[in-house]
């Protein structure tokens, strides 16, 4: 069976390029091409949740926290990691540190429901601990939230202290597209990234992914993936252990004599597997007449998608779409009537 699946796809002579993703030395030019037998899954813009903040908070200056002091205070994001977070310094020193706490943990609780949203969830069903971990899905797109907006201590930092702000890990980033199952079909969905992207206003900005480590680590936030192999293809490999290991039938004594003869004769007249392999793959190699175009993009997939945040933002009545909020519930931004765009009313998450 193996042979025969190695033969097709060598005569098919289906491209390798299809679903990968090409960057040059030079210019740094990256072309993306699509898989044209791959269905797109949870597929968004933006892929994942809270990208496109990382830019922001890692132009505020972040202080170190004392062991213990923030998780105290934390509500949607309780539980949802181990390591002590840094908190964004305040523009005034007098602003306690259970106010700072709240607003990153509402920070952080907004880009869940939206990314949840985009992904077609109802994220009002999952606003408790136990609702979220049930789902696999919904709950790697928590912890991704909460590690974006409370990143970790750096190591051996003096509580107070000035201290950078640390990207998430890239395992946090490939749990989150393992459980959702997300699929571009241009192999654009990835973690660790570099590339030109446009953001709001038609700015161009190099747009960067996660940290290339796995948490946990110094130099990035997350923990570790807690993931081991799935319990199906366990049961599957013991199924075929057992298929393929089982009792020969029992055979007269003429019946086994027959079979050995057939069996000298394949063994001794037979051409090895790996002989016809050599030849198909010749074969397939010296054909002419049979390229296939593959056509390429330098945008992402995903990319190319309608961002939700420009979806569901909130732009108050005559004002411009600079000063659009995610979060039409805050009461700087609007009330009453205006609230939800006059869709609803605004209740705690």
């Amino acid at each position: 069976m193996t042979m025969a699946v190695l033969s097709l796809s060598l005569l098919l002579g289906i491209p390798a390029a299809y679903g990968t993703q090409v960057k040059s030395t030079g210019n740094t030019i990256e072309l993306f091409t699509n898989n044209p037998v791959c269905v797109q899954n949870s597929c968004i813009n933006p892929m994942h949740p809270g990208l496109d903040d990382l830019p922001r908070l890692e132009k505020l200056v972040w202080q170190c926290s004392k062991t213990g002091e923030v998780k105290q205070y934390l509500d949607f994001c309780k539980g949802s990691f181990d390591h002590d977070p840094s908190i964004p310094s305040p523009p005034n020193s007098s602003t306690a540190l259970d106010v700072l706490v709240k607003a990153q943990d509402d920070a952080a609780a907004t880009m869940f429901f939206y990314h949840l949203s985009g992904l077609g969830y109802e994220a009002w069903e999952y606003k408790t601990k136990a609702a979220r971990t049930e789902n696999p899905c919904v709950q790697s797109v928590w912890k991704m939230v909460c590690y974006t907006y409370f990143p970790k201590n750096q190591a051996g930092c003096t509580p107070g202290a000035q201290t950078p702000y640390l990207r998430p890990c890239k395992n946090g980033c490939e749990n989150y597209l393992a459980a959702c199952q997300v699929e571009c079909c241009d192999d654009s969905a990835q973690c660790v990234f570099e590339y030109d992207a446009k953001m709001g206003g038609g700015a161009m900005m190099k747009q960067t992914g996660y940290v290339d480590e796995n948490g946990p680590s110094a130099i990035c936030t997350g923990g570790s993936s807690r993931s081991g192999v799935p319990m199906a293809l366990l049961l599957a490999l013991f199924g075929f252990q057992l298929a393929t290991s089982g009792p020969e039938p029992s055979q007269s004594s003429g019946e086994t004599s027959v079979a050995a003869r057939s069996s000298r004769r394949a063994s001794s007249g037979g051409l090895p597997n790996w002989v016809l392999m050599v030849v198909l793959a010749v074969c397939t190699v010296s054909l002419q007449g049979c390229s296939i175009a593959v056509p390429s993009h330098k945008k992402p997939n995903w990319r190319a998608k309608s961002d939700y945040l420009v979806k569901y933002e909130y732009v108050p009545p005559g004002q411009l779409a600079t000063d659009a909020s995610l979060n039409s519930c805050n009461a700087k931004v609007a009330s009453g009537v205006l609230q939800c765009s006059g869709r609803g009313e605004c209740i705690p998450f």
